[in-house]
């Protein structure tokens, strides 16, 4: 059987832009650019956006609350200050085993706790 993504109330999951709120619990800055890290869920199975300071894609599959990252393919630019965030945005994508919404809020999950948690733009 072919798993559906029920549309949320508030808003749809997929083919918006959200942005990293935290980390781990802690809250994230901008990234290099001035703007937040960013994670777009297109509807072809194909996860994208900005790490903090490179650009990102790969392939993610949801089957009910479950979500998987396949292996992101990252550009390779050097930001001072800002690789620390984008090892720990791309290790947490990589550890997302479930996803929720709580609070208009995406939240990437392993394990019962929160990996990251973004809102929609």
């Amino acid at each position: 059987a072919c798993a559906s993504v029920t549309p949320l109330p508030d808003g749809p999951l997929l083919d918006v832009t959200w942005q990293l709120l935290e980390l781990e619990g802690e809250p994230v800055g901008n990234g290099a650019d001035g703007t937040r890290a960013t994670l777009q869920l297109g509807r072809d199975g194909r996860a994208s956006g900005n790490a903090g300071c490179n650009r990102y894609g790969g392939g993610y599959s949801m089957d009910g609350t479950e979500m998987r990252f396949s292996t992101l393919a990252m550009t390779r630019m050097y930001c001072d200050g800002f690789m620390e965030l984008e090892r720990n945005f791309a290790a947490a994508l990589q550890n997302t085993r479930a996803w929720r919404i709580a609070d208009d809020r995406l939240e990437l999950m392993a394990d019962g706790r929160v990996l990251a948690r973004l809102a929609r733009t």
